[in-house]
């Protein structure tokens, strides 16, 4: 799952370059591209890597959806000003 950028709380599948410093992100509502993987957060779900690509995209719909009834909406706080002791 991302945990930062315009996609966060959004599950996606990584690829990784041996090579590089860098995974790719490939998912139904996620832009397909290179990232940092201190961007992400890794989610006990696993996905068959030998899946087609639109079987997968079915896939992570369906993980996404499960995430997104688990996490819990944040609370909206209201700030209150206390005035000034002059």
């Amino acid at each position: 799952m991302k945990i930062a950028g315009r996609d966060t709380g959004i599950c996606a599948v990584v690829d990784q370059d041996k090579g590089k410093q860098r995974v790719q992100v490939i998912g139904p509502e996620v832009r397909k591209r290179w990232i940092s993987p201190t961007h992400l957060e890794p989610l006990s779900k696993e996905l068959d890597s030998k899946l087609s690509e639109a079987k997968m995209m079915k896939a992570l719909e369906k993980i996404n959806e499960e995430v997104k009834q688990v996490q819990v909406e944040p609370i909206d706080v209201l700030a209150i000003k206390a005035k000034s002791r002059r």
